[in-house]
């Protein structure tokens, strides 16, 4: 049985063992003398292990832990990456910067459910009319978040949802038909964004962009906005651009390896 092992591979599973059971940060000079590595083998080792996202690298503190692919794959029960700690600085980081609201949002039995809600620390123009609250269901039809999440799937699937689905119009600017909503649909597909224009809550003008996992898959939006005359003055394309660098950002944490955005 040891003729077959490979050495390379029982050097990277030795290096994995070590953050069990608690995932607990450890530096290179850590990881060499507990694998009974060299440091120039430890180094190989953990640079492999880190371009495949199963150990992250914290550039600050100069120490590895377990990474997405590995936390997976189940390598440590105890040990996760929170979507909504993970992104938290980051979208905290986004709404004051463009004192905006920033929504984040995940797909959950074919809902959209909000997952975190963050208001920038400057005093912004008015949102009273936000009808959104963490916990809360968001329709597909007339939400950013949600017709991204729709653009993931084929138009077959997509027209069988909205047949099933109570297409309510919640302003004056809500698309309630199937052929309208379905062509605005393999637009996104196309653009990988979408502005929202008051659909779902009247006057409130947004930027909604997915984030992806390990998987290259689509996992949450983000969705950046204010009341339409801050949208306005900010520019459609200032806007969209930090809310693609965040999530392009957050991606990259989760271990996505897309190069779009």
């Amino acid at each position: 049985m040891n003729d077959y092992t490979i050495t390379s591979v029982q050097r990277a599973l030795r290096i994995l063992k070590l953050f069990l059971p608690d995932n607990q940060p450890m530096t290179l000079k850590q990881i060499a003398d507990e694998s009974d590595l060299n440091k120039s083998t430890a180094l190989r080792m953990t640079t492999t292990l880190l371009n495949e996202k199963f150990l992250s690298y914290k550039e600050e503190t100069r120490k590895y832990q377990l990474g997405y692919c590995a936390l997976a794959l189940g390598v440590s029960k105890l040990a996760s990456i929170d979507l909504i700690e993970v992104s938290r600085p980051i979208l905290e980081e986004l709404a004051n910067r463009s004192n905006m609201f920033v929504h984040l949002a995940i797909l959950e039995d074919e809902k959209v459910v909000v997952i975190s809600k963050i208001f920038p620390k400057a005093r912004m123009q008015s949102t009273t009319q936000l009808m959104s609250q963490i916990g809360g269901i968001l329709p597909m039809h007339c939400t950013g978040i949600g017709l991204l999440f729709l653009s993931q799937h084929d138009d077959k699937y997509c027209r069988e949802f909205l047949s099933r689905q109570p297409l309510g119009r919640y302003t004056t600017t809500t698309q309630t038909e199937i052929p309208q909503i379905m062509e605005r649909i393999q637009n996104i597909r196309d653009l990988q964004y979408v502005i929202n224009n008051g659909e779902h809550d009247e006057g409130i003008v947004s930027a909604c962009v997915p984030i992806f996992d390990y998987t290259n898959g689509m996992v949450a939006g983000i969705s950046l906005g204010t009341v339409r005359e801050a949208f306005e003055r900010a520019g459609e394309t200032h806007v969209l651009q930090m809310v693609q660098e965040a999530a392009a950002e957050i991606s990259r944490l989760l271990g996505s390896g897309r190069r779009r955005f």
